[in-house]
């Protein structure tokens, strides 16, 4: 019997890439980004946003957040 609490919204949404191809290609695209310094409660956002807890949301609410 699964007692995992089913994601808000009733789906996860995969936010992870996976496979080594993939890997590859999402690392050297990054190479090229900007770098944006964040305190500690922002990387907490990232990494919630990575692990799916904020499921179902697929990013910040506005390209500039």
């Amino acid at each position: 019997m699964n007692m995992l609490v089913p994601p808000h919204g009733g789906v996860l949404s995969p936010l992870m890439v996976q496979g080594k191809e993939s890997i590859q290609v999402v690392s050297e695209d990054c190479r090229n980004l900007y770098k944006v310094r964040m305190n500690s409660r922002e990387v907490t956002d990232v990494i919630m946003l990575g692990n799916g807890a904020f499921s179902p949301l697929k990013g910040f609410i506005m390209e500039k957040d």
